[in-house]
């Protein structure tokens, strides 16, 4: 796979002895995607790595995708976030998300290249339909180290004409033998998440290998107590963002740790 990368260095800042770098990444069709990569000051030696994929308009400065790249690198851990070509280019998705498994695949060679990187301990993320993306680059990729899903797709409400049904699970169409899995993987959604309804995730993985844990806390598919724009539940939504974020990094560590 042919990798341009091409590098804009829109700024530099420092946050919590982190720093932020902007950039692009060309990918092999030649599509540029926008990226950050979050890295803590003064790097000693290799260090875990972290791709985070965002959703389908749930781009990279939304909190749930940002506040655990700023997390991640605060706890030693290189992080990288993008965004699709679709959502620079005001476009939608591909039917078959292969330019999106393209766009990702770009950003994790990107992150193999690093110097400071440790190639054995890569881990990559994903929010929503990034989840689905960041599980097929999982799968084709078996030195990668563990998988994070960020309010996964596992429930669907739609019958193929588009008209609204009872809902039904999709966990094994998005995630294709999930369970037969051993690396560690680890699964957070919101109690109210109507795409993903915790029944329907807890009886998709109950024949698991016991190497995948799940945290529900409140939310729906944005982790937001309330609509976001509700100004009575702005700290609350935050408050429950920033535990999702929490206790993705725990587990993270816990991974990392073992």
């Amino acid at each position: 796979m042919k990798l341009i990368i091409s590098i804009f260095f829109i700024f530099t800042s420092v946050v919590n002895a982190t720093e932020v770098k902007k950039f692009n990444i060309t990918t092999e069709r030649g599509d540029v995607i926008e990226a950050q990569l979050h890295t803590p000051k003064n790097i000693q030696g290799k260090i875990p790595a972290l791709l985070i994929a965002p959703g389908k308009g749930y781009h990279m400065d939304l909190p749930l995708v940002k506040k655990l790249a700023q997390e991640a690198a605060e706890n030693n851990i290189i992080s990288l976030i993008f965004n699709w070509h679709s959502f620079t280019s005001n476009g939608t998705s591909s039917e078959d998300l292969a330019k999106e498994v393209q766009d990702m695949a770009a950003a994790l060679k990107y992150i193999k290249s690093l110097a400071n990187v440790d190639t054995d301990k890569i881990m990559l993320a994903g929010k929503s339909l990034g989840s689905v993306v960041a599980y097929k680059i999982f799968k084709s990729h078996q030195d990668l180290f563990s998988l994070y899903l960020l309010t996964p797709l596992c429930t669907w409400h739609w019958d193929d004409q588009g008209n609204q049904v009872y809902p039904f699970p999709i966990g094994e169409i998005r995630y294709p033998k999930l369970n037969d899995e051993l690396r560690p993987i680890h699964i957070t959604l919101g109690n109210k998440d109507t795409l993903c309804m915790p029944e329907m995730l807890y009886d998709f993985l109950k024949m698991s290998n016991g190497n995948i844990s799940t945290t529900v806390l409140g939310g729906d598919h944005g982790m937001n107590l309330r609509k976001w724009h509700d100004p009575t539940y702005k700290d609350r939504n935050e408050a429950n963002l920033k535990a999702a974020v929490h206790t993705t990094s725990h587990w993270m560590n816990l991974h990392l740790t073992k």
